[in-house]
């Protein structure tokens, strides 16, 4: 999770999803990794927008593309997804022993 946020009867929820794969060593397939884990990242996506879970995506996503050498090279993409969920604003799932009017 990256934040949260509450607007009226909406929680807001932001996450930050990775898919990433090793690169070979001398880098030949790099452009492979980055569309086989695209494709991944857009198959999770359309999972996610399925109409019978009880939470809704944001119908803007970023996607970052991303190479990184540190040892192994890697390489991927990110996605910026925000998950919309329906706000309970419930005070009794507050712990306390005070009795409230």
């Amino acid at each position: 999770m990256t934040n949260a946020a509450i607007n009226g009867a909406e929680l807001s929820v932001s996450f930050e999803f990775w898919f990433l794969d090793r690169v070979a060593q001398d880098q030949t397939n790099e452009m492979d990794v980055l569309s086989d884990q695209l494709q991944i990242a857009q198959d999770i996506i359309a999972q996610m927008r399925y109409p019978g879970w009880e939470y809704e995506i944001a119908d803007n996503i970023p996607i970052t593309f991303f190479v990184e050498e540190t040892g192994d090279v890697l390489a991927g993409v990110r996605c910026d997804v925000t998950v919309n969920l329906g706000y309970i604003s419930d005070r009794c799932a507050v712990p306390s022993t005070e009795t409230y009017p």
